[in-house]
């Protein structure tokens, strides 16, 4: 025993074992510095050999490199709770994860956030929701070759103080969340006698969030939502943040349809001065038939370039003005949705 311990008196008083249960040293005796260094050395010895190698498996699920008896987040888009169940639980934790902060919540680990973005966009909002949710019903909806060519129209009303919210689409739509900034918590409501829309809404510095959607993934009655708002008429679109889920979990997007929102933009004339031929680019904010006509400068018509049906989205076309005399010439667009 004595040569076993290099001690040529007495047994060890002092033994350290390590993570193994292998021992580290021994001593026969050990004041508080000394025991402390000892333990540093332990501890650091065992970080730098892969946060203490007694941890092993051949099992690595989600591919991070950490066997999965090691591993402390198995990076199970959807699990929340990584209970390895994606299920209505994981539903609530994303919604509360949402409700304070999204990736800046402090009540959530890394590994939860990560989880809770489903759709890898690095913002968790409610197409993550829509998305879980389509993994849970086994629905197969979550696409990302969907194509949406028409968007959700957003009007804005005021009544008295408070603020309604209407949104309507063409395409299918699940789910919408609102944010906006506000000094206190402003009750929020909607009108369904849908069982399976719910609303949730929290502050969350000084930005208040607004989660409606469709637990069994079903589009909005006529694919239309009215949001009231109290005490909100203050808000304007600049002020409001919307998304709109489709039933895939992909973002619609959001056009404002008030009274001083235009039907269209022009984007860009080029060249101009021009000869013989310009280019221009439009973008159609709301479908329906578009009229596009050159005047002079006395008002006369001398060309019309389009007259026709326009989808919602971005164009161009071409003027050919080489039968027309030097001059400024006026392009008018008319729009009748």
């Amino acid at each position: 025993m004595h040569a076993l311990y290099n001690s040529e008196n007495a047994f060890p008083s002092f033994v350290f074992i390590d993570h193994t249960m292998t021992v580290y040293d021994k001593a026969n005796g050990a004041g508080t510095w000394s025991t402390k260094n000892k333990i540093t050395e332990m501890l650091n010895a065992c970080i730098d050999d892969g946060f203490c190698s007694s941890c092993s498996g051949t099992i690595d699920s989600d591919g991070d490199g950490t066997a999965d008896e090691c591993d402390d987040c198995y990076n199970n888009a959807g699990d929340i709770n990584e209970d390895a169940t994606i299920d209505i639980l994981d539903v609530v934790g994303t919604v509360n994860i949402i409700l304070n902060g999204g990736f800046n919540s402090t009540n959530s680990t890394e590994c939860q956030l990560s989880n809770a973005n489903y759709n890898g966009d690095a913002l968790i909002n409610v197409l993550d929701i829509i998305q879980i949710i389509n993994t849970i019903l086994g629905q197969g909806l979550n696409s990302n070759h969907v194509v949406i060519n028409s968007p959700a129209f957003v009007s804005l009303d005021v009544f008295n103080s408070d603020l309604k919210v209407s949104i309507s689409s063409a395409y299918d739509f699940a789910g919408t969340e609102l944010s906006f900034y506000t000094d206190r918590l402003l009750p929020v409501a909607i009108v369904s006698s849908r069982s399976d829309i719910h609303l949730y809404t929290d502050l969350y510095n000084g930005v208040q969030k607004v989660l409606i959607f469709s637990i069994d993934n079903v589009p909005f009655t006529f694919n239309e939502l009215d949001v009231l708002i109290e005490d909100a008429s203050l808000l304007s679109s600049d002020e409001l943040d919307i998304v709109v889920a489709s039933k895939e979990g992909q973002q619609i997007p959001v056009v404002y349809n008030i009274a001083e929102s235009k039907s269209f933009k022009i984007k860009n004339s080029y060249p101009n001065p021009f000869n013989p031929t310009t280019n221009l680019t439009y973008e159609v904010e709301k479908a329906g038939d578009l009229k596009v006509v050159v005047h002079n400068v006395l008002g006369q018509q001398v060309a019309e370039l389009y007259n026709g049906y326009k989808a919602y989205g971005s164009h161009s076309l071409t003027w050919n003005a080489s039968n027309m005399a030097s001059g400024v010439y006026y392009i008018t667009f008319e729009l009748n949705g």
